[in-house]
């Protein structure tokens, strides 16, 4: 039968390798740091499109030199959204400068923004480092991010 402090160890041990496993790394200006998750947070508004056209809509964090998608979610009824990446290949370095927020067309439910050609896109924002819970693991580190301040319209092609 295993100790009581041969099984803490080992359930330290575990939980010490998936916090490891789960880190990847974040290149803000030069500066490398190490992360746990990245949290893209705000709100899809523009003057051209109508508050009632915001909720439901697909967003996704763009990678706009591969353009590969990161993570993706749908903003709620007020048009606000929090998209969550973690489980990167811990080699992943993300550079918040080659991303954007950009909407999924078609935009549904909305005149004018069914299948125009035209994205909502707008820069990742400012990061702040928190520290928080993912998984169950507490004490882990994440880069959030304030995304959409400002949305811009982008010919679709």
């Amino acid at each position: 039968m295993a100790s009581k402090s041969g099984l803490f160890l080992a359930l330290l041990l575990v939980a010490t390798a998936a916090t490891v496993a789960n880190s990847f790394f974040l290149n803000l200006n030069g500066v490398i740091k190490n992360v746990n998750g990245l949290k893209f947070v705000g709100t899809l508004s523009h003057p051209r499109l109508p508050a009632t056209c915001a909720s439901g809509v697909a967003i996704e964090i763009l990678n706009i030199v591969d353009h590969t998608v990161l993570c993706s979610g749908v903003t709620n009824e007020l048009g606000a959204f929090e998209l969550i990446a973690v489980n990167l290949d811990p080699e992943f370095v993300f550079v918040p400068t080659n991303y954007v927020v950009s909407t999924v067309l078609p935009i549904t439910g909305c005149d004018g923004f069914t299948d125009t050609g035209v994205l909502f896109q707008a820069s990742v924002g400012v990061v702040e480092f928190v520290l928080g819970t993912l998984f169950g693991l507490l004490g882990q580190l994440l880069g959030v991010f304030t995304c959409g301040n400002v949305f811009s319209l982008v010919p679709y092609l």
